[in-house]
């Protein structure tokens, strides 16, 4: 089952304003290591974690004046409580990153986003296999009729799912300053977009992770494991090209990616603007391999 929201609802609204406190932190003090976490309670969103910075800013205001511009009975609605701790750099954990993510993701959350021009906010879990979505209104739709949004989605079974206090939380990706980590987090969705666009695979759960410190890891003492993975190539084959083709010393990442705070903020938003991590500058070399 997989989720996916609209930009202003689920989880997607957790990652905005985890993205937006990491933004706000860093125009005070540029160099600011930040590691947060948004978790969303109703319309409760508890911001927590730590930074190095020594400049409180005000999380609420700078939340409600990013989304009034969006949406502005959410805007009034949506109340934070901000705990992050200042003046405390966050620790320089183990690596341990893991995510899934379909092909189809994309197209399901511009359906989403086109669906929200309209007033119609909807959050979707999707069985692809079975081919049925359970799908949630937002507190603040209008009546929707399920026949203006199935013609959306015309080879799934339709089941409105009531809506009940779920609680999201933001993806550590989007809490995160420019430290190393974060890199880590972008490679792994820059190989996933590579598999997709090379039509590998149209399905990934793919995971790294070390007993060695970030600044001390190269391809040779990183694991990485394409776990339930549907692939046309054998996956051990496929974990070993992945090593050989894409950088994972802390360098040589810095040197292929470039770390865009506004454009990942403008990614949530559904902008159609494409995400740095969705380059595929090494598509060549993996085909040749």
């Amino acid at each position: 089952m997989i989720g996916v929201y609209n930009y202003l609802g689920g989880k997607n609204l957790c990652n905005i304003v985890a993205n937006i406190t990491v933004r706000k932190i860093e125009e005070l003090f540029p160099n600011a290591e930040t590691d947060i976490s948004v978790i969303n309670v109703g319309n409760f969103f508890i911001v927590k974690g730590s930074t190095s910075s020594d400049k409180v800013i005000n999380v609420a205001q700078s939340v409600q004046e990013i989304l009034k511009s969006h949406n502005e009975d959410l805007s009034n609605k949506i109340k934070v409580i901000d705990t992050v701790i200042y003046n405390k750099p966050p620790k320089d954990d183990v690596l341990n990153i893991s995510f899934t993510y379909s092909k189809n993701i994309k197209k399901y959350k511009k359906t989403l986003n086109e669906l929200s021009k309209n007033k119609t906010y909807l959050n979707l879990y999707i069985d692809e296999c079975s081919k049925v979505i359970h799908y949630c209104e937002e507190l603040f739709n209008e009546k929707i009729d399920e026949d203006s949004i199935s013609k959306h989605f015309e080879n799934f079974n339709l089941i409105e799912k009531k809506y009940s206090n779920d609680t999201f939380i933001s993806d550590r990706f989007y809490g995160l300053s420019k430290c190393n980590e974060k890199y880590y987090h972008i490679i792994l969705m820059n190989i996933t977009h590579h598999l997709f666009s090379l039509s590998i695979s149209d399905y990934v759960n793919i995971s790294i992770n070390s007993i060695n410190k970030i600044d001390d890891l190269d391809n040779l003492n990183i694991n990485l494991n394409l776990n339930d993975t549907k692939c046309v190539v054998k996956k051990e084959w496929l974990e070993s090209l992945l090593l050989d083709v894409f950088p994972f010393s802390v360098g040589a990442l810095k040197e292929y990616i470039s770390v865009d705070l506004k454009n990942e903020f403008e990614y949530l938003i559904g902008s159609e603007e494409t995400p740095y991590w969705e380059n595929v500058n090494l598509a060549k070399e993996f085909v040749l391999l």
